[in-house]
């Protein structure tokens, strides 16, 4: 119920209050002033009512998985009513629905009955012009006395998430001619170091910087000299799929073009049988899950979009220095970004109306793509 109308449920109840009391005393009629006392004691007296009728009510939510951009959607505020005897003038709600993703919220408002023992629902909409997790959560319930005029607030902890999808484009992934043959394990290939220290390709003296893992530790003591393992390429390349929203650029119309980039790039790798990890870097945090298919790939993309982490955050510097990547695509919000991978190829894509890609033309920036 809106405000609007619980004034005019006021307004109501009280010109009847005071037409019944001129009707007492005008016609001195005991009819009318019992009325009038009944009528003022019916609103206050059930109101009181409420007050254990909130905790015998159970809120639930229901809403779809998946939604399309711009396009309506539907969910379900539920009430059960646990008590047998007791019930409301009705149930007010105000939904909201926040793009987790993007910060953008809407609100509105239902009403429903609760009736003793039973279940009723309302039954509301929403929209989003962009892709991200909507959380639905219900804000100010209330529950009404018998003639809707007063009201008290109760609890009410349901909540309902629906991811909207972004929308992907065709990405043609080109091979970039300095990195191929890099898999095909040659006798050149197998020559050349890189992090895998599982197979030895070398020793050399330390250097500042290199990491305290690669120390020889048995050679170094007995020749007195720091040495250094070399490893060799590892066995497997893999791609590191980066969202760096480190930026705090925070513009819905960038992140939607970013996780509309970030979901069509990970099709493309899927589709080319290329073993990656997707991931998100913000406030020197970074989550990151292998999309080892299709199935793994869409629920990595749900916690892009803002559904909750999962376990196994860690600092750039350890995902940087980890050596399990031969390659990084990182896409940034702001004008630059920080991440390097310290052995391998990292290309930043930078979006915003001066970056590498822009809101506005990302499909067609990015339909060739070279890693």
């Amino acid at each position: 119920m809106t405000r609007a109308r619980q004034i005019a449920a006021f307004a109501a109840w009280g010109a009847a209050l005071l037409l019944l009391c001129v009707c007492a005393v005008a016609l001195d009629r005991a009819v009318f002033f019992g009325a009038a006392v009944f009528l003022l004691l019916l609103s206050p007296g059930t109101l009181l009512l409420q007050l254990p009728l909130r905790h015998k009510l159970v809120f639930r939510f229901a809403a779809a998985d998946t939604a399309e951009k711009e396009q309506t959607a539907s969910g379900a505020f539920t009430v059960e009513n646990r008590s047998r005897f007791l019930f409301t003038g009705g149930v007010a709600a105000g939904l909201t629905a926040r793009n987790l993703l993007t910060g953008e919220e809407t609100g509105s408002t239902v009403f429903t009955g609760a009736s003793p023992g039973q279940t009723e629902k309302a039954v509301f909409f929403y929209t989003s012009p962009h892709c991200g997790v909507m959380q639905l959560q219900a804000k100010n319930v209330r529950l009404f006395d018998w003639l809707r005029v007063f009201s008290v607030k109760t609890a009410c902890e349901a909540f309902a998430r629906t991811a909207v999808l972004p929308d992907t484009f065709p990405v043609e992934l080109i091979g970039d001619p300095e990195s191929a043959g890099s898999a095909s394990g040659d006798d050149e290939t197998q020559n050349v170091s890189g992090d895998d220290l599982t197979d030895l390709n070398g020793l050399r003296g330390y250097a500042p910087g290199d990491p305290l893992r690669a120390i020889h530790w048995k050679l170094s003591a007995k020749t007195d000299e720091l040495l250094i393992r070399v490893g060799s390429l590892p066995k497997e390349d893999e791609i590191l799929l980066l969202w760096d929203r480190s930026g705090g650029a925070a513009d819905p119309a960038v992140r939607d073009a970013l996780a509309e980039c970030v979901a069509s790039v990970g099709q493309a790798l899927l589709a080319v049988g290329v073993k990656f990890s997707l991931g998100r870097m913000e406030d020197d945090v970074c989550h990151v899950g292998a999309a080892d298919g299709e199935e793994a790939f869409i629920n990595e993309l749900n916690v892009l979009l803002g559904a909750p982490d999962r376990d196994g955050s860690r600092t750039p510097r350890e995902l940087t220095e980890s050596g399990r990547y031969s390659a990084a695509l990182v896409f940034a919000e702001g004008k630059t970004s920080s991440f390097m991978l310290k052995n391998g190829k990292t290309t930043v894509l930078c979006c915003g109306p001066d970056g590498d890609i822009t809101p506005d033309r990302y499909e067609t920036q990015l339909c060739k793509l070279t890693l």
